[in-house]
């Protein structure tokens, strides 16, 4: 009977382990059809080593006899983390708060963003800055940003929807990990 315990609580833990690391096919399948439910598009969204972190919704805003309201959906925020060690608090949450934005699934949190990827209804336009690279055969604007925080920003469009990714090049990521996630997509997406 202890040799049973301590098998099921290595498995427990094997199991624990191999979840809280990356992003697993079935959570990107559940923000993929919240997105379709949402949005009425069906974009991919891939499965990264990080942790997925937050699935938000973007909402227009309209003018109605002088005042503002939330209008329909128009865009997916699906924010990737290298770890997911700090939620927010309530309290955060609150001050964070957002009308043209409303989190549907996973949490925020303080921890360093990994990927940031935005699927808008309709085109990207046009990225400042942005040139114009061919990845995998499809079009890609491309730029790279060394700031504060160094960034790889991509847009592209397919049929009927757009993604504009931030890929961060923090800890070991570099601008060919940014390359390969595009050709993930791009590659789902033909």
């Amino acid at each position: 009977m202890k040799k049973y315990r301590v098998i099921v609580a290595l498995s427990l833990f094997v199991l624990l382990i191999s979840c809280s690391q990356g992003t697993s096919d079935s959570e990107t399948d559940v923000v993929q059809e919240k997105i379709n439910d949402v949005l009425g598009i069906n974009p991919y969204i891939p499965q990264t080593d990080f942790p997925f972190g937050s699935l938000l919704i973007g909402y227009e805003m309209e003018t109605e006899e002088g005042e503002v309201k939330t209008g329909d959906p128009m865009q997916a925020e699906v924010i990737y983390y290298f770890s997911k060690d700090e939620p927010l608090d309530e309290e955060m949450k609150k001050a964070w708060g957002d009308d043209r934005k409303q989190l549907i699934y996973g949490d925020l949190y303080l921890d360093n963003t990994a990927i940031q990827m935005t699927i808008s209804k309709g085109r990207v336009g046009e990225l400042a800055g942005a040139e114009s690279i061919e990845v995998d055969g499809h079009e890609v604007q491309y730029q790279v940003v060394n700031e504060e925080l160094d960034v790889v920003i991509m847009g592209m469009d397919f049929n009927g929807y757009g993604y504009t990714i931030q890929y961060f090049l923090l800890e070991d990521e570099t601008e060919e990990d940014a390359i390969a996630f595009a050709k993930e997509i791009i590659h789902n997406n033909k």
